[in-house]
């Protein structure tokens, strides 16, 4: 009776809240908080610049929905300033463009990852409702009572189900947050002189070729300290991540090793 009620309930948006809270309709809401109506400060700024401004507001959307799903509890304040964040997203857009916008919401929601527990954050950026509702049960309030490897387990499933039946886009944008996490541990750990390689936009110690390549995939660039591999398939991309995952699996030493100059490279350099 309780799930039937619940089902039963006006949803309310944001907007809705909003015209609510300012006594106003939601015609007269929108006119007043429209574009049109607000005084424009008389200042240029650079593609750069407003590339900043997007990262500001999604990573302010980042953190006010993360809030919810970490806490499990909220009010209309809450989707208010999610609703606010993600439409001054949309405000800058209009004058950087989609294509920079959407680049640097990409670049933001990747620096996010890096920035939050791994498992909670696999589970809130990729989870279903139903996936996320188990997670928070299993996990509790702040997501504190996990037993031992269960966040591990159910984040993994997680993982499993996107690249197993995943959208394709969700599928590359899962592949780069975890190419970027093995990148941020390989670049803390390498020493010595730095070359580089790129795969799916993420940036490696030169070293870690020596694994690409050992996997079947092609040399790149064969006569470059730098290589660029522009040309990857999703399943290339993810048999990289999952060599990754298994030297990862194996311990710091074994990613330092990884990193670690190749005879080949202190000769040349000497």
């Amino acid at each position: 009776m309780e799930n039937d009620a619940r089902k039963q309930e006006k949803v309310y948006t944001p907007e809705e809240v909003a015209a609510y809270l300012s006594d106003m309709s939601l015609d007269e809401w929108r006119k007043a908080t429209a574009t049109e109506n607000r005084k424009a400060f008389p200042f240029g700024l650079t593609p750069d610049e407003l590339a900043v401004l997007v990262k500001h507001w999604v990573n302010k959307a980042i953190d006010d929905e993360y809030l919810i799903f970490w806490g499990q509890c909220f009010g209309s304040s809450d989707l208010w300033d999610i609703h606010l964040d993600w439409k001054r997203v949309n405000e800058i857009s209009d004058v950087l463009g989609d294509e920079a916008t959407r680049k640097a919401v990409e670049e933001a929601y990747q620096q996010a990852a890096q920035d939050f527990d791994h498992n909670h954050w696999i589970v809130f950026r990729y989870g279903t409702r139903e996936e996320q509702d188990a997670y928070q049960e299993m996990g509790g309030q702040f997501l504190e009572e996990f037993e031992d490897g269960a966040a591990d387990r159910l984040a993994s499933q997680v993982v499993k189900r996107v690249f197993r039946e995943g959208p394709e886009k969700k599928q590359i944008s899962l592949l780069k947050t975890e190419l970027k996490r093995h990148s941020t541990t390989l670049n803390r750990l390498k020493s010595g002189p730095r070359h580089i390689i790129e795969l799916f936009g993420v940036r490696f110690p030169a070293e870690v070729k020596r694994l690409v390549l050992s996997i079947g995939i092609e040399d790149a660039g064969p006569n470059s300290p730098n290589t660029f591999f522009k040309s990857l398939t999703l399943e290339q991309g993810k048999a990289t991540l999952a060599a990754l995952d298994e030297t990862a699996r194996k311990g710091e030493s074994a990613l330092k090793e990884l990193v670690a100059e190749s005879e080949h490279f202190v000769h040349a350099s000497g």
